[in-house]
């Protein structure tokens, strides 16, 4: 009988291995056929009903797969992989609530400490290997979350010149920001990231604009609870100024500056509002975690906040000093047909305006960092 039941596991190991043949070479049904053998011969391995679910998707089965997912959870309580998937296939599915419960229960899982140390196949039995290649887990151990127009692209250079660092290819990811980004799973997202770096990270300024998308810290926590988060912060009117001047220039405004700053609940506005940016992330993830940086600082001094970056990091220090020199992105070269667009000088009204709007989040995010932003306006 033991004999029997090992040949049982071993041709759907068989049919496994051939399933994943089928799936790598894009032969989705062929693969769903194969994976459903494996699963007659040994319900009990999740990984079976995991890479079904992958199939079926390709397939446009979305009820299916939903199905499949649910069992691989069933079978693996504890990873999150299986829970991913199926939120965000039912997020795709349009079945939000169903979908939200799904990720509380990945932050559950985290929380428990559970670690996605592995993406490779166990198993079947301690005597049956599948002989599949271990997948290199590529993914940000920090990411640059913003602000806007604060300096990060310059960060994103200066960081990305230490040897053993990898950044994310584009800088922008928007991974956590854009749906049918999130949607393309984290093989996507690991594709974004070079082999052969120890640590990766990622710049997106749009992660702190929660008046846009409130969902980002949640599915970045279900994803990375153990990242560390890096806030560039520029002084809010000019940050607020460049950001408008930049829209200008790219096309996406067209009215006055005196118009604009009337609406306290603009995106110029409430992306200049960092302590209210930050409050979204702290609902999830502790102050240890995130690092505020004065933008200003940066580039009066930039050697000393890369190496307080790295001691943040636990990261040894080592870069490239002759790119320390340079300022990336500068909004300074802004210009329309030939011309230099010039950041619009504020009335007293206006700046009245900003400060009553702006200055009680500056308080605010004094009190809780410690830092006195002395080069601000406000």
């Amino acid at each position: 009988m033991a004999n029997i039941k090992f040949e049982v596991l071993k041709m759907g190991a068989s049919d496994f291995r051939q399933g994943n043949q089928f799936l790598r070479s894009n032969k989705f049904e062929e693969a769903v056929t194969a994976y459903r053998r494996a699963i007659a011969r040994n319900p009990n391995f999740h990984w079976s009903y995991h890479r079904l679910g992958e199939a079926l998707e390709q397939l446009g089965r979305l009820e299916e797969t939903v199905a499949a997912y649910r069992q691989a959870v069933q079978l693996k309580p504890d990873s999150v992989w299986p829970y991913f998937h199926l939120g965000r296939v039912l997020r795709i599915l349009g079945r939000g609530e169903e979908a939200r419960k799904v990720e509380r229960k990945i932050v559950e899982v985290q929380r428990n400490s559970v670690k996605m140390r592995s993406l490779s196949e166990p198993s079947v039995d301690s005597r049956i290997r599948y002989n599949e290649a271990k997948t290199e887990i590529r993914l940000p151990n920090f990411i640059i979350i913003g602000a806007m127009k604060g300096g990060t692209t310059s960060l994103y250079h200066y960081l990305a010149s230490h040897p053993e660092i990898v950044p994310s290819t584009p800088k922008e990811t928007n991974f956590f920001r854009e749906t049918k980004l999130y949607n393309k799973g984290l093989k996507w997202y690991q594709s974004l990231f070079k082999k052969g770096g120890k640590y990766f990270f990622e710049a997106s300024p749009n992660y702190t604009k929660r008046h846009y998308f409130s969902d980002i810290p949640a599915r970045m926590y279900s994803i990375l609870p153990e990242v560390k988060l890096i806030y560039v912060l520029r002084d809010p009117i000019q940050r607020l100024l460049s950001h408008y001047v930049y829209n200008y220039f790219k096309g996406r405004e067209s009215g006055p500056f005196s118009k604009v700053i009337k609406d306290i609940n603009s995106n110029y506005i409430q992306t200049s509002k960092y302590y209210f940016q930050i409050q979204a992330f702290l609902e999830y993830y502790s102050d240890q975690q995130l690092l505020v940086v004065e933008s200003e600082q940066l580039f009066k001094n930039p050697a000393m906040v890369v190496s307080n970056i790295f001691n943040f990091l636990g990261i040894r220090l080592e870069y490239n000093p002759a790119i320390l020199e340079k300022r990336f992105n500068d909004s300074r070269d802004n210009k329309c047909n030939g011309k230099l667009i010039e950041k619009p000088s504020l009335s007293p009204t206006e700046m009245s305006i900003l400060t009553a709007t702006i200055a009680p989040d500056v308080e605010k995010l004094r009190n809780f960092t410690g830092l006195k932003f002395s080069d601000w306006s406000l």
